[in-house]
């Protein structure tokens, strides 16, 4: 508490923040030269892949919010980081259509993916490979097969 804290001495206080760490929300966020955004904000930056180490189920997603987290580590120095969060793009239970087989054996990163999932998680930018090109089909548009709407995604590592 802040009160306890203006108790303390000059070298006590050093050792502890009076002020609780911070969150800084962004519509849009800079990170190694390329510009992040929400989906509401600019949904053409807003699709992204994320690293294979996570799971496939969310390999690819799109962000729901942007925010920085500031705080005051151990050693008093400020410990920041940048954090998305992200809605994933479930990956298709059918076989891929031909026309992205295909396409993955020239050597694009074409995915076919659902909509995003009402399901949100939380990852650090540090995570996150590239962003996506994407297009949304209808159901039965992309294959008479998907009778669901899908998205296609391109990433652009």
């Amino acid at each position: 508490m802040t009160s306890d804290w203006t108790r303390l001495s000059p070298s006590e206080k050093k050792k502890i923040s009076p002020l609780a760490s911070q969150k800084q929300s962004h519509q849009h966020f800079e990170h190694r030269g390329v510009t992040f955004s929400t989906w509401t904000s600019n949904c053409k930056n807003s699709i992204i892949s994320v690293h294979e180490s996570f799971s496939i189920l969310c390999r690819f997603a799109q962000i729901v919010d942007i925010f920085t987290h500031i705080r005051i580590n151990n050693n008093e120095e400020r410990a920041v980081d940048t954090w998305l969060k992200i809605k994933p793009l479930p990956p298709l239970t059918e076989t891929l259509p031909s026309s992205f087989i295909q396409l993955q054996e020239q050597g694009l990163q074409a995915n076919l993916r659902l909509p995003a999932t009402g399901h949100v998680q939380l990852i650090n930018i540090k995570d996150v490979v590239s962003h996506c090109a994407w297009i949304e089909y209808k159901s039965g548009e992309l294959s008479a097969q998907l009778t669901y709407p899908t998205v296609a995604l391109i990433s652009l590592d």
